[in-house]
């Protein structure tokens, strides 16, 4: 019969609890990146920008309404009528669990960018993405115009593809 001690075997059972971490920062920022990106591409002749801190240093220091405009929202530019929170992961929360009660973590998001966006008299827009599906607005309803083929509400807001929410004019995004 063979020797066995020569070989060596994995307990793959004393690791199976381990959960690998997600750095939440380096996820966040990555959908910044790419949100950045794709209004950039849309608006050729502008410049968008992240977020220093995404918004997280408004409430630190007393600013000016200049300053505060730069410091609110995960996405900007300037003359831009919108206030943009990134929301980008999330693989736990179902859009379609929100449509009967709301979701508690939509619902954040929301209050979130509305929140935000009274403070410098902007309009709030929330995008988000779940891996491996596509960028999803969230606006006010009553800016939407011409409702398109393929969108949700969400009580008082509009849910559509980020994609059809950019074929808007450059008027309906900028003053």
């Amino acid at each position: 019969m063979e020797d066995f001690e020569d070989y060596f075997i994995e307990d793959i059972l004393k690791n199976k609890n381990k959960k690998k971490r997600k750095n939440v920062s380096r996820v966040g920022k990555t959908g910044e990146r790419e949100l950045k990106g794709i209004f950039s591409k849309r608006f050729p002749n502008k410049n968008f920008y992240r977020t220093v801190g995404s918004g997280n240093r408004y409430s630190q220091v007393n600013l000016s309404e200049d300053h505060k405009a730069v410091f609110v929202g995960d996405v900007i530019s300037s003359g831009f009528n919108f206030v943009i929170e990134c929301k980008y992961g999330y693989a736990d929360t179902e859009l379609c669990d929100a449509l009967e009660n709301g979701h508690k973590t939509i619902d954040g998001f929301l209050e979130q960018v509305e929140r935000d966006s009274k403070r410098v008299n902007k309009q709030p827009l929330l995008c988000w993405r779940k891996q491996w599906h596509p960028w999803l607005a969230f606006v006010k309803s009553d800016l939407i115009k011409s409702k398109p083929s393929y969108c949700l509400y969400y009580g008082e807001w509009i849910v559509m593809s980020l994609d059809n929410l950019l074929k808007h004019s450059d008027d309906f995004f900028f003053k």
